[in-house]
């Protein structure tokens, strides 16, 4: 008798076996990148090549359609197998794309058209194979609820400043989801929200120093954000989660 957990969905199916087909391959890489301390970019070529990071992205959308968390657990643990720290930085990516695909159909329902024409738009990047988004929410000093990096309201949009530890996948990704504080007013208390952005916004300045613990293929284990602009036509910090009272 087998105990190896399977996948029960069509999309979970083409997911798994995606996962599998490269298991031995970026089991080889591993073993270089390990040795040079590098990201194993040619694993991560692959991963978007067997359509892996387009999982969660819908079908209507050019994805797979992956909607079982079962499926998706199934599925990593099999990348897991050749490299443990690519399926890390890649379960990043796909937690940030399903997301997306949900905000995609929650503005759907509400008739936000914009919205949904807006995330569309990111949805087909990652589908092209332009799109590999990494994600970061640790600070020192403060929990994942409660972030201290801000977004504050300026002329040009949102000026986002703080520091972000274990920044996974970011040598490899083209935009980083942040998870931030938006400064509130007299009458309304601060809101965590998040926004996601190019790492190589020209005044996103990030340190060039990497630790030599062993958990540098995964990525910057410290990134500051030092005035940061997001642009007031792409909107506000989105997904608000809820509030902080002053003080939090």
């Amino acid at each position: 008798m087998s105990y190896q957990l399977k996948p029960k969905s069509p999309a979970g199916k083409k997911f798994v076996n995606a996962a599998e087909s490269l298991t031995q391959s970026i089991r080889y890489q591993a073993q270089a990148a390990e040795q040079s301390s590098t990201g194993a970019a040619a694993s991560f070529d692959d991963i978007k090549t067997a359509g892996i990071n387009e999982a969660f992205v819908p079908e209507d959308c050019g994805g797979m359609g992956l909607s079982s968390i079962h499926d998706w657990i199934v599925g990593m643990s099999r990348l897991g197998r050749g490299d443990g720290l690519v399926a890390l930085a890649t379960n990043k990516h796909l937690t940030v794309s399903r997301g997306l695909s949900s905000g995609r159909a929650s503005a759907q329902t509400s008739g936000n058209d914009l919205l949904a024409k807006a995330i569309e738009a990111q949805l087909e990047q990652i589908v092209t194979g332009n799109m590999t988004i990494c994600a970061t929410a640790t600070e020192p000093g403060t929990d994942n609820l409660h972030p201290l990096t801000l977004a504050t309201p300026v002329d040009d949009g949102w000026r986002v400043d703080g520091l972000k530890l274990f920044v996974t996948g970011s040598p490899i990704a083209s935009h980083i989801a942040i998870n931030l504080r938006v400064k509130g007013d007299d009458d309304k208390p601060d809101s965590i929200s998040s926004v996601m952005m190019p790492p190589n916004n020209h005044r996103n300045q990030t340190t060039e120093r990497l630790e030599r613990d062993g958990n540098e293929r995964l990525g910057k284990p410290v990134y500051p954000i030092q005035q940061c602009l997001c642009s007031k036509s792409r909107g506000k910090p989105c997904s608000t989660m809820g509030t902080m009272e002053h003080g939090d």
